[in-house]
């Protein structure tokens, strides 16, 4: 490994950053959210929630492979490791969770992203989000009340940000302005995460008396929190790019 990789991957592990991390087993391809634990002689941990009971543990799991992949400073970051070992526990709720031992990876590849490449969000996505607006100081983690909550529909998805059409309801789209806070409960497939976000963009009423806005995240990076959401963010990306090349692949079949 490189001078410069080794020392992002160290930065990776040391600050335990959230990751999506693939693993192969019985020839089929699981995912799992994965955040990294510490560093050892040429190897490192990471923990996997809802990691099946049934799977090789110990060191009869030596062999499987796992490849991370998450976003950082504007990039994507990935890598491939080979599993030594798996330690079984019991998690919040009885879910099992995975304590793997990997040996640290030849390479990591850091690739140049977007940020501001925005994908759309089609009609039925597995993707949902409950938003509020927020005073400036909120605490993030501290959920409003659902008096407060803004009814939305999302229009399209990026690693900065999202934009949002705001409908009319008991906190209708009057009560939006440009620069202020909004708080974002993503759920994605089984996982969620907390979004912090500013409006930077408001447009006009519509017919309807909907107004579409345009939300940047803020930084994503700065805690475990922030780098959660912004691993569900580009799985859920992924997710999207994927649903609509095969609504293209469908339309040019049919035509």
């Amino acid at each position: 490994m490189e001078a410069a990789d080794r020392t992002s991957f160290e930065r990776f592990i040391d600050e335990r950053w959230a990751s999506a991390v693939s693993v192969c087993h019985d020839e089929q391809m699981h995912i799992f959210d994965a955040c990294f634990v510490k560093r050892g002689e040429e190897s490192f941990w990471f923990e996997a929630k809802n990691w099946p009971e049934s799977w090789p543990a110990g060191e009869s799991a030596a062999g499987l492979t796992t490849v991370f992949e998450f976003g950082v400073d504007g990039k994507c970051v990935k890598f491939e490791a080979q599993v030594r070992s798996i330690e079984l526990k019991q998690g919040d709720g009885g879910t099992s969770v995975a304590v793997v031992c990997c040996a640290e990876p030849a390479e990591v590849s850091v690739l140049q992203r977007r940020a501001n490449f925005r994908t759309p969000v089609p009609p039925g996505a597995p993707l949902a989000i409950v938003v509020w607006k927020v005073p400036p100081h909120w605490v993030l983690r501290d959920k409003p009340k659902p008096s407060v909550q803004l009814k939305v529909d999302m229009i399209d998805l990026s690693t900065g940000g999202m934009c949002l059409n705001i409908l009319p309801h008991r906190v209708g789209p009057e009560s939006v302005a440009k620069d202020d806070r909004i708080r974002i409960e993503m759920k994605f497939e089984d996982s969620e995460a907390i979004l912090d976000a500013t409006v930077v963009y408001r447009g006009e009423s519509a017919a309807d008396a909907s107004v579409r806005v345009g939300l940047a995240f803020r930084k994503l990076e700065n805690n475990i929190e922030g780098r959660r959401g912004l691993f569900l963010v580009n799985r859920a990306i992924g997710a999207m790019q994927r649903l609509s090349i095969q609504e293209a692949t469908k339309e040019s079949a049919a035509a």
